[in-house]
């Protein structure tokens, strides 16, 4: 491939998908050079539609549950609400129909926090520590992401901190 599949402004920076390798793997998502005379706001809006549009298609994670981790695609459920943990199983997997709790889907709006580095109570690499994020919700549940690469890990944070500001009726 090798080439911008979309780019986007936000805060100064744009970013986009780009396949550099095409070696089957997900894409990475990048930062690029900014549009002059964006505003802010304008940047922001730009940045939430493509990062919803992401979403919507999905991108290759792993989800860390306690001593496993798991590759999962994160996607957006088509009712723009619900985030979902798509299982990629094998044919000869027992577990092909059953989702623990933490695989179940749930609402963006549960969201209460993001935090960025190595994941509460795991030793960790500098290096792995910069791919992983931690999603909190309000049932109490946490996430533990770990992304392809750095840059990644701080798009989809800055994504879901940039919904979560501006999710209506917050406390």
């Amino acid at each position: 491939m090798g080439n911008n599949v979309a780019s986007i402004v936000f805060c100064g920076a744009s970013f986009g998908i780009v396949d550099e390798d095409d070696d089957g793997d997900q894409p990475s998502l990048q930062r690029f050079d900014a549009i002059d005379g964006a505003t802010k706001e304008e940047s922001e809006d730009a940045f939430l539609t493509e990062f919803t549009n992401v979403l919507y298609g999905g991108l290759s994670v792993k989800k860390h549950d306690g001593d496993t981790s798991k590759k999962r695609l994160l996607k957006l459920d088509q009712d723009g609400e619900t985030l979902i943990w798509s299982v990629k199983t094998s044919k000869t997997s027992s577990a092909k129909n059953q989702l623990d709790k933490l695989d179940a889907p749930f609402k963006l709006g549960s969201i209460t926090s993001i935090t960025r580095g190595a994941f509460p109570g795991k030793a960790s690499t500098k290096k792995k520590a910069k791919r992983c994020f931690t999603i909190a919700s309000d049932n109490g549940n946490t996430y533990r992401v770990e992304t392809k690469d750095s840059e990644t890990r701080d798009i989809l944070a800055d994504g879901f901190e940039l919904m979560l500001r501006r999710t209506p009726n917050r406390a």
